[in-house]
């Protein structure tokens, strides 16, 4: 798989694995992005709370699951996108009743292309719990990406780990949360910096080793809920701040 199809395929995960769920979405990224340097992450140490809410995850999900109040266990399965890219006309016509979806930002970013998504839950005997169709867009300014992702919101119990989250803020009565982490990809035979081990043992760096090369990138995320429908924005090496990330938000929410 040529790289540029495989950070597609690792973005297009990222906001949309599991988005009616709500697992921790460091967790995930974390997850695909060992993937993508080409090996499982080395174990390391975090902080002991937000460590037990990965380790309980993980053992209980496989990173794509959640773990209802009920101690129901949901299994996402066949998270796919369609292959058509739809124009914003399109796209608005396929929008859930309610869902907010700007044709541009008042920042620059201009509507590309949306698409739909396809997913649902299963139980652990396999059983089809609920199906959804979300739909996400992606957005462009002087070629960086940055994704949006939309889909009906569902209220089943599992709790998001809220420790994950560098900031959350109160817009207009709606908590919209954001996170930024730095990812490196390293040969496998890399050793990390003294100061590199101390930020992951902190929970700010996630080395993946396997890869041919050294790259270094930045994830942003930010995600709310408003009058039942779920929000992603989401990218790597935006060059932007928090800020700006939650002004783009407030542009959605106040709309």
């Amino acid at each position: 798989m040529d790289e540029m199809k495989m950070e597609r395929e690792m973005q297009e995960m990222l906001h949309r694995c599991a988005e009616g769920m709500q697992a921790p979405e460091k967790l995930k990224t974390r997850i695909d992005f060992a993937i993508k340097s080409g090996e499982a992450p080395r174990k390391v140490h975090r902080p002991f709370a937000k460590r037990l809410a990965a380790v309980a995850l993980v053992a209980a999900v496989a990173v794509t699951g959640a773990v209802a109040g009920n101690g129901i266990v949901a299994y996402t399965f066949g998270n796919s996108w369609s292959n058509e890219r739809m124009s914003y006309t399109e796209t608005q016509a396929e929008l859930t009743d309610g869902t907010k979806m700007p044709e541009s930002f008042s920042n620059g970013f201009v509507f590309k292309n949306g698409v739909h998504v396809y997913g649902g839950e299963k139980d652990e005997d396999g059983n089809v719990l609920r199906e959804w169709t979300n739909i996400d867009a992606e957005y462009e300014r002087n070629g960086v990406t940055l994704h949006l992702g939309t889909g009906e919101a569902h209220n089943d119990g599992t709790t998001v780990d809220t420790s994950t989250f560098d900031d959350t803020r109160e817009i207009d009565g709606v908590t919209v949360q954001y996170s930024a982490d730095d990812y490196k990809a390293v040969p496998a035979d890399y050793k990390p910096t003294a100061e590199e081990q101390a930020a992951v043992e902190a929970g700010d760096l996630q080395i993946g080793y396997g890869s041919n090369k050294i790259t270094e990138q930045e994830y942003q995320f930010l995600r709310w809920v408003q009058d039942g429908v779920s929000y992603t924005l989401s990218g790597f090496d935006l060059g932007m701040t928090a800020d700006d990330l939650f002004q783009m938000a407030q542009e959605i929410i106040v709309s």
